[in-house]
């Protein structure tokens, strides 16, 4: 989507409060500089997280993953100002209108929705199994309604009553309102 190639790091279950965490990329030379975070709803965070858990046979500490989630999303909007955008990945896959603003924002160029359909040959989510998705069928990942299997669990529940939940999901919808 750029003239530019482009580095993407991706940091997960990381301590944002780590001294050494803002200085990690310093080795990256470039004429672009650009810091985006990237948010996923609770919903949709929490299935990937259990089922990335189970695929891989760990235990899974439901409380522990929502402190997780719940922390890294008040930091986000805590340090709102060192990022360039924050992507609400929720919409970004389901509203094309969503995605012209963060491209536009974000100033790149040759735009193509068609990257949204490519998928590496394997990745280490839990939306990868090295193979169904390698073709040109990213789109067929239901990455935004794995929630509906986990409905009726007490951890799911929980979490749509949870007055702060509640409150950061709705900072994160009010960010896409462009």
């Amino acid at each position: 989507t750029t003239d530019n190639k482009i580095l993407l790091y991706s940091y997960r279950n990381i301590n944002l409060n780590d001294p050494d965490f803002h200085t990690s990329l310093s080795f990256v030379e470039s004429t672009i500089n650009k810091s985006i975070i990237l948010i996923r709803g609770i919903n949709n965070w929490m299935s990937s997280y259990v089922t990335w858990h189970n695929k891989n046979q760990w235990s899974v500490n439901t409380d522990q993953a929502i402190s997780l989630w719940i922390d890294f999303t008040t930091k986000a909007f805590e340090n709102k100002n060192q990022y360039s955008e924050i992507v609400y990945f929720d919409k970004f896959i389901s509203n094309q209108n969503y995605r012209n603003y963060l491209f536009n924002s974000l100033k790149l160029s040759h735009k193509n929705e068609k990257c949204l359909d490519k998928c590496l040959l394997y990745g280490g989510g839990s939306s990868f199994d090295g193979s169904t998705y390698k073709d040109k069928n990213a789109k067929q990942m239901d990455v935004l309604n794995r929630w509906k299997h986990f409905e009726n669990t007490v951890w799911f529940k929980e979490i749509q009553n949870n007055k702060e939940i509640i409150d950061l999901n709705k900072k994160i919808e009010d960010l896409t309102i462009h």
